[in-house]
């Protein structure tokens, strides 16, 4: 079996899911179609609306027939496309907080077996590549060139790697809507407070190595803060999105509340709070800011820190929120309060 049929037959059950409604209508098929983005002849948004009965029955019809093991299997293949065709199946199947998918999922990724630890590898691998490919990204607005040299101070010691494959700044720019979604595969993996999934992205007990995906999370972040100044400058959404979905996931990581989760983000060791405080530091109001558009890119990223760090103290014992009222700088919340007040007058 070749991986170009395994990706034709993902791309199949994929599109059934969608499609089916039980009796074969026209009006469904065309909607499937249209909602996997494959049917939009007048270059018209996907339409992403369905019936909340219809969207359940579809996802446990389908995860019976276990294209839920087929799919979270297939993540962590070793060719990038079955991959990620499997990776879109798993994200279609996971719409709409489907508790029995979610249930199965759980099942199948405590076993324990080698594929699990491979599927938690493949997101990994994908922030890693999103980091390496951050410094060609091509700003919007901006004068770069339409090829960019990484770690141009590292030149010597990178040639060999920088020859052997050029990569155009397109890329970087696809990896970073690849690693938007595969984060939010990952949100919807816990949406509806589904603690076991939550406790298990953190920690896996029965792997031979544990990989704790709020760490990894919030080491994406610190990274994609430090391009996030220009993305603003040149009003480019891309960077600040991802962050926005980062930050989205993590808040579904402690939602519940799930204490567990709350304690790993509290601690100074995984540097969260760190992170926030240099975001509070360096995202300021301002009346005078010259581009609105700028301005409601700055506030969306900020609102979904707060969002999380407000869900950090939800039901939170005294004694665990201690290093989130030692470490964030409170200083840093007054000023931009009174900014903030200024600016709405």
């Amino acid at each position: 079996v070749t991986p170009k049929f395994v990706v034709r037959v993902t791309e199949v059950v994929r599109a059934a899911i969608e499609i089916d409604d039980g009796h074969g209508s026209e009006e469904a098929w065309q909607a499937g179609w249209h909602r996997l983005g494959w049917l939009n002849p007048d270059g018209s948004p996907p339409d992403t609306s369905v019936s909340s009965f219809l969207n359940q029955w579809q996802r446990e019809k389908y995860n019976s027939l276990n294209a839920t093991n087929m799919a979270a299997k297939l993540v962590g293949h070793s060719d990038e496309a079955v991959s990620f065709a499997a990776f879109e199946l798993l994200t279609s199947l996971l719409v709409g907080c489907c508790l029995t998918v979610q249930d199965n999922l759980y099942e199948l990724l405590s076993s324990g077996e080698p594929w699990t630890h491979t599927l938690l590898l493949t997101f990994i691998e994908d922030f890693k590549k999103c980091v390496m490919l951050l410094p060609r990204l091509k700003l919007r607005g901006t004068n770069r060139e339409s090829i960019d040299v990484v770690g141009m101070a590292f030149e010597e010691e990178e040639e060999v790697v920088f020859k052997e494959e050029v990569i155009e700044v397109d890329d970087a720019s696809e990896i970073i809507k690849k690693t938007g979604g595969m984060v939010r595969c990952l949100q919807m993996m816990v949406e509806g407070h589904h603690h076991n999934l939550q406790v298990w992205l953190q920690h896996q007990p029965h792997s031979p190595r544990s990989t704790d995906m709020i760490v990894e999370s919030v080491e994406l972040l610190t990274q994609l803060q430090n391009h996030v100044s220009d993305s603003f400058l040149t009003v480019d959404s891309r960077v600040p999105d991802l962050m926005v979905v980062i930050f989205e996931f993590l808040n579904e990581m402690v939602v519940g509340p799930c204490k567990s989760n709350q304690n790993v983000m509290l601690s100074p060791q995984t540097g969260l709070l760190a992170l926030c405080n240099r975001m509070l530091a360096h995202i300021t109001y301002s009346a005078a800011h010259p581009n609105p558009a700028a301005f409601a890119l700055q506030s969306r990223v900020k609102s979904a820190m707060l969002t999380l760090l407000y869900n950090l103290l939800e039901v939170a014992d005294q004694d665990s929120v201690l290093p989130l009222f030692e470490m964030l700088e409170f200083k840093a919340f007054n000023t931009q309060i009174i900014q903030l007040c200024k600016i709405l007058g």
